[in-house]
């Protein structure tokens, strides 16, 4: 369900593993779920034989947009079924800036407070791109719309398990996840921001699902859809603004028409597609070595699998084993050589389904009411831009950990914290974001000019406003992180690239550059496996 959350490396995996299925003699059924059906999955299953059928409503004219209540009343007759109500949206143009959005609803909290003032029983969400500004924006909300009878709850990853079933009883929700919204949070009021065409439809198609609710035993009745999309400039201009706008001030359109006219003028990222080729068989060869198809027991057992697997991966991301192999040997002997360890760090990330999230930090957050859910992961970028914390040792984090359950009488899953970074008390959210950048002890001109992921050793962060920083760093500099370096800004490396906004890259520069602006940029994990095909477009300049 929601296929469409995976990224290139997930789509590698699932590839991998039918066709693994499918050669150990176990016929199967799949079924994909997804608003947006990937063609890169479809069109590499189709090429090895699979059968795929994609069902498509609107190639089949199973959708249609009637313009008056007796057509709606005599599709309802022909047991059609009504899967969205007629929208007002808005469009609001704001700056690309990191805050636009968040400065815009604090402004315009009377907007939010009429709107359930003219409308009573409404319910509303707010749906962001960032956590933290949630996180500032729904105390604020909550006090705002308190003496009027109102409540706000919160809806984000970091929301702990009782507060998401909590955040279902109120009248307002501020989140990032749309899990629950529009579903068994009914709602007939939303404001969101997009990202992308993919999250403009998916959150825009939350609203509208359902003519009413339940409150204490009561059917409420929605009588009004409104939506206010936060959307760059850019974006209201082409629709609206230019000599050959699609879109009118005023007009009535139905949604797959909407649709369309997004996809054609909203900023269009990149699908990676390269990734298949060169990393997708990383995964295909070590399953089919000694540990998996090449063991003798399984051999055996599977006779003909291995070959047969072999042949339709390298039909499939379209490559030879004897080119990744050779790659699995060059990658082992340069960490052998580099560090004197065993193993090899590149073929485990390119190997991974989820990768391994080398900068995940484990958070004790002290602004979660509930105990059980204090314990969580963040990524450290977004706790150094955006958080107020005290760095603790693992094993104090654990003991928390253990004496919580112990009190509740309720196990807390572990095992997720065990490879993170290092640990953290959270106090509060910062109400500006923090600036940093990372560093590198060495020259860092001969890593980007070698144009192939590597694994490095000795990464900081430069934040001297942060006083935890150097305990950070004593755990970031020892971790080896599989890496990319281009010797390119990040902002240039982005919007030339087409990155995702929550695409992992960040400023790099070398220790004690300061005072200029960073010249190279890095990724770390899948993120450099998938920098790495896109790089070849800076290295031809």
């Amino acid at each position: 369900d929601e296929f469409h959350v995976f990224n290139a490396p997930q789509i590698a995996s699932v590839i991998n593993t039918l066709l693994l299925i499918r050669y150990t003699k176990r016929q199967k059924k799949f079924l994909f779920l997804s608003a947006t059906p990937n063609q890169e999955l479809l069109t590499r299953l189709n090429k090895v034989g699979f059968r795929c059928v994609e069902i498509n409503p609107i190639d089949q004219n199973k959708y249609v947009f009637p313009s008056t209540l007796k057509e709606c009343q005599e599709l309802e007759g022909q047991k059609w079924r009504k899967v969205s109500r007629e929208i007002k949206l808005n469009f609001i143009s704001l700056e690309p800036s990191t805050k636009a959005s968040e400065n815009w609803l604090k402004d315009n909290q009377q907007l939010i407070l009429d709107y359930f003032q003219n409308h009573p029983g409404s319910k509303g969400a707010i749906i962001l791109n960032s956590i933290a500004a949630v996180k500032r924006l729904t105390p604020i909300f909550t006090e705002f719309l308190k003496p009027y009878g109102l409540t706000v709850g919160e809806n984000t990853g970091l929301s702990g398990k009782g507060q998401k079933e909590r955040s279902l009883s109120t009248d307002l929700v501020l989140g990032t996840s749309t899990i629950d919204v529009g579903v068994d949070f009914k709602i007939n009021f939303l404001i969101f921001e997009s990202s992308d065409t993919g999250t403009f439809i998916q959150r825009l198609g939350r609203l509208g699902r359902h003519d009413d609710y339940e409150k204490d035993g009561k059917k409420i009745t929605f009588t009004n859809f409104t939506a206010y999309a936060l959307t760059p400039n850019f974006l209201v201009g082409s629709l609206f603004l230019e000599q050959s706008a699609p879109l009118e001030t005023g007009g009535i359109y139905d949604r797959k028409y909407f649709n369309e006219i997004l996809k054609d003028k909203y900023y269009k990222i990149n699908d990676f597609r390269q990734y298949y080729s060169r990393w997708g068989a990383v995964q295909s060869v070590i399953l089919c070595g000694k540990n998996g198809l090449g063991n003798d027991y399984i051999k055996r057992s599977y006779a003909g699998s291995q070959e047969a697997f072999k042949t339709a991966c390298e039909e499939v991301f379209e490559t030879k084993f004897g080119r990744v192999a050779g790659c699995l040997r060059r990658w082992r002997s340069e960490w052998q050589q580099f560090s004197g360890r065993d193993g090899n760090p590149i073929a485990d990330e390119a190997a991974s389904f989820r990768g391994s999230s080398p900068l995940l930090c484990g958070i004790y957050d002290l602004t979660e009411t509930n105990e059980i859910d204090r314990f969580k992961t963040y990524d450290l970028p977004g706790i150094i831009s955006n958080l107020e914390i005290e760095v603790i040792s693992k094993e104090a984090f654990l003991r928390s950990l253990h004496q919580t359950a112990e009190r509740h009488k309720q196990p807390i899953p572990k095992s997720r914290f065990e490879y993170c970074l290092a640990f953290m008390k959270l106090h509060s959210y910062r109400e500006e974001r923090l600036n940093w950048r990372l560093t590198y002890p060495g020259d860092l001109q001969p890593i980007a000019d070698a144009w192939k992921v590597q694994v490095l050793l000795g990464i900081q962060v430069w934040q001297p406003q942060n006083r935890w920083i150097s305990e950070i760093n004593k755990r970031l500099r020892t971790k080896p992180l599989v890496s990319y370096v281009l010797p390119i800004p990040m902002i240039e490396v982005r919007k030339r690239l087409r990155l995702p906004m929550h695409f992992q890259i960040y400023e790099l520069d070398e220790a004690g550059q300061h005072d200029r602006n960073a010249i190279y940029s890095v990724a770390f994990g899948q993120s450099a496996l998938l920098l790495e095909t896109l790089a070849y477009r800076f290295k031809s300049d």
